[in-house]
């Protein structure tokens, strides 16, 4: 035996609503009804009773139509609310069916619930025994009416009530596609025409198949979801779709079956909401937390370096004024040059302080197109005398990418610090040779410089490869301030570094950029 609807009256304690309750006890056989006069009654009957329509009489002490039919959607049930008004408040009632509700019956003309009930029963998968109670229902009412002109304008009002529900139905922000069990269109709703006609694709059609509507790459996966929804599954995900202008949009996409009276499936529903907004938020909140996040470490552990720095000199010249409070003539003069020594300390320290800051100011500076080998260019005429003494090899292979749009100075301090580095750190016995090439992977710019110099022993050293004032080879001049800021400036960019070496071997370094469009 089918199941009966269970039906949640919201009933006025006061006002006679009697011809109502009449017609819902005459329905009694195919319907389970209760009738609740309390908020929390009602509360607690959207849990336990679980109905499956919701009547609501216009006059509530307890709550008003529009906050019981909040309450209800708050939950998300999909449970049909139908307003009970008189046709004073009609203009009420057509506001109400904007927020959500499904329909609204007269008191004026009471039997027109059974029409009401009947449709949400096709709905309710309850449909045979609903239109065996509602057309037995229907024909009394109809032999029972003497004025034709009466039946006239109950017809009228259905049409109206339908068509109600059908502006509804396309003035949603959803797109709708109702499938039958033989993967043909049944129905679909005005925003589903507009998302086809916004990517440039076919228009939908009435009995059309519903495969031919997706790209011929995506037919395999959605068959596969079309299975498991036939299934009886729920499926649910967001997905990117990129417009006939080359827009990207992302959309939240649900699949959902529907049964007949024997619990059958006979089709599914496709519905289509776009969250570009939201998700465009989301995913930038969530990328400016990971980006302060990574500020706020470098900060930390620079202000640690340059405060430990800085504690040395200062107490120097602190020592050092204190002596020449009472000066020895014998020491005055080396004093004088340790205060010198100390002051030039803390000017340094406080240079690289101002540069490092620079870095992170530059980063919205204007982005240009900049070409590899005109750096290179620049950079060997600059470092010329070096080159020569050194006997310097450059070997260049921009090939595959010979340019890249973005921040000039930042790319030429990335291009001369790696050079330089690959000319001081060379083997004796070797003459420096550097090769530069480009290379696309994806959607990313990989630069690659190798050298054949004394190579770094990464076992011992790599974890701190790139970190302030860190030096591993003290038989050249430096400060280790280079590699700290060529990371710094390639993450300012977006990108990333890697370094691979092996002493006595050379040194590669690999710099993947995201390729930003001018």
């Amino acid at each position: 035996m089918n199941k009966r609807p269970k039906i949640l009256y919201l009933q006025h304690h006061v006002r006679d609503t009697g011809p109502l309750l009449e017609i819902l006890e005459e329905l009694a056989p195919t319907y389970q009804y209760l009738a609740v006069q309390t908020l929390e009654e009602y509360i607690n009957l959207l849990q336990d009773f679980r109905p499956d329509i919701i009547l609501a009489d216009e006059d509530l002490d307890i709550v008003s139509p529009r906050e019981a039919l909040g309450i209800l959607q708050a939950q998300e049930a999909d449970v049909p609310f139908i307003l009970i008004c008189s046709v004073a408040r009609e203009d009420e009632a057509l506001e109400l069916l904007k927020a959500g509700a499904v329909d609204y019956v007269l008191k004026e003309k009471p039997q027109r619930l059974f029409y009401v009930l009947y449709n949400q029963s096709v709905r309710l998968r309850a449909v045979s025994n609903m239109e065996q109670a509602v057309r037995e229902k229907e024909r009394l009412y109809k032999r029972n009416l003497a004025d034709t002109t009466a039946l006239k304008i109950s017809e009228k009002q259905i049409l109206k009530s339908k068509a109600n529900l059908r502006a509804l139905f396309d003035h949603t922000d959803t797109a709708y596609i109702l499938v039958n069990d033989a993967l043909k269109v049944v129905s679909y709703n005005l925003p589903a025409q507009k998302l086809r006609e916004k990517f440039g694709q076919s228009e939908l059609a009435i009995g059309g198949d519903a495969m031919d509507y997706f790209p011929e790459k995506r037919k395999s996966e959605i068959s596969h979801i079309i299975q498991r929804v036939m299934n009886g599954e729920s499926v649910s995900y967001h997905s990117t779709f990129t417009d006939a202008e080359g827009e990207d949009h992302w959309y939240s996409i649900k699949w959902i079956t529907v049964a007949n009276d024997d619990d059958q499936n006979w089709g599914l529903i496709l519905s289509v909401r776009d969250i570009t907004a939201s998700k465009t938020t989301a995913m930038a909140l969530a990328q400016a937390n990971a980006e302060l996040s990574k500020r706020n470490k470098s900060l930390e552990q620079f202000t640690y370096i340059v405060s430990h720095n800085l504690l040395a000199p200062v107490a120097n010249i602190m020592g050092i004024t204190e002596l020449l409070k009472d000066p020895d003539e014998t020491q005055h003069t080396e004093l004088v040059n340790g205060l010198s020594t100390s002051i030039k300390t803390m000017d340094t320290i406080l240079k690289d302080l101002s540069q490092t800051l620079q870095v992170k100011d530059q980063v919205n500076k204007k982005k240009e197109e900049v070409f590899f080998r005109q750096l290179v260019e620049e950079i060997t005429f600059s470092i010329n005398n070096l080159m020569i003494a050194e006997e310097v090899t450059i070997h260049c292979d921009f090939e595959p990418l010979q340019s890249l749009f973005t921040v000039r100075g930042y790319l030429y301090s990335i291009f001369y610090n790696i050079t330089l580095n690959s000319i001081k750190y060379r083997r004796p016995e070797a003459a420096p040779v550097i090769i530069i090439k480009s290379a696309v992977v994806k959607d990313q710019l990989l630069l690659t410089f190798e050298d054949n110099g004394k190579g770094i022993d990464m076992q011992k050293n790599g974890a701190h490869l790139f970190s302030l004032y860190k030096r591993f080879d003290t038989t050249t001049d430096g400060k280790g301030m280079g590699m700290f800021m060529v990371k710094t400036q390639i993450e300012e960019l977006g990108g990333n570094i890697y370094v691979e070496s092996q002493v006595g071997s050379g040194t590669k370094i690999m710099i993947s950029l995201p390729l930003v469009k001018a």
